[in-house]
């Protein structure tokens, strides 16, 4: 987030320098003996200031390439953090609405009504686990009969979102679960369903037969989430992974 700046400044201190060589060239020119070599010098400093605009384009095309989608993503995910350092609390089922102190409903979020006064509860609608995206990571503290360092795999197999409910999004997804066991690589595999919602940007997804929970945190980033596999039974934790967005 800090390269537009650095090149900000590139492009300032280029500009001031062409201004002062420019200042100096009016100096240069001078009137009877000296106006051949006032002249050559005039051409030497000319080819000075056409290679400083030169620079000043390459650095204004280097700040329009900074300003990217990666980096404003990077922006994003920096805003998020300061939001989560500097939360108020709020009450339970309740979210901050953004750099704002004020509290909402989750439930009111992406609704189409503006509740949030700056508008935060609508802002983010677009963002959620799509269908077809793939997320991968590794399992660490298992418990629960998982075994550490196993391979997470998270393949969203479809999402469907209501118009008349637009605070969640109902998402079906694949979970496997590889790991070596006497030699060999055992996958495990689960259909899971669930939902995710927009104001708490939670990921939560349940097993066949309620076996399990897998819950994850979308808060910090729109391309990785960290989750936690919860016991339905005794909410005991299994294990915790960061998952990451497959290209």
């Amino acid at each position: 987030a800090l390269v537009p700046s650095e090149y900000m400044m590139g492009l300032t201190a280029a500009v001031v320098l062409a201004v002062v060589l420019g200042v100096s060239l009016e100096g240069c020119v001078g009137t009877g003996m000296g106006y051949g070599f006032a002249s050559s010098k005039l051409q030497i400093q000319q080819r000075r200031v056409d290679r400083l605009q030169n620079s000043i384009e390459v650095l204004r095309a280097k700040v329009r390439q900074a300003q990217s989608n990666d980096d404003q993503d990077a922006i994003d995910e920096l805003d998020k953090s300061l939001t989560l350092l500097d939360a108020p609390n709020c009450p339970h089922d309740y979210v901050r609405c953004g750099q704002s102190e004020q509290c909402m409903s989750e439930l009111r979020f992406c609704d189409g009504v503006q509740d949030c006064n700056n508008n935060h509860d609508e802002e983010h609608c677009h963002k959620s686990p799509s269908a077809g995206s793939f997320w991968a990571g590794d399992l660490y503290r298992a418990a629960c009969g998982f075994s550490e360092n196993s391979q997470l795999r998270l393949f969203v197999t479809g999402h469907d979102h209501l118009y008349y409910f637009g605070p969640r999004v109902g998402i079906t997804a694949s979970l496997v679960v590889k790991y070596p066991s006497n030699g060999d690589i055992i996958s495990d595999n689960y259909n899971m369903a669930g939902s995710y919602s927009y104001g708490k940007r939670e990921l939560d997804l349940d097993a066949p037969s309620n076996e399990f929970e897998l819950q994850c945190d979308f808060s910090r980033s729109d391309k990785w989430m960290k989750c936690t596999i919860v016991q339905m039974t005794g909410a005991n934790s299994c294990g915790h992974a960061h998952l990451v967005m497959q290209p």
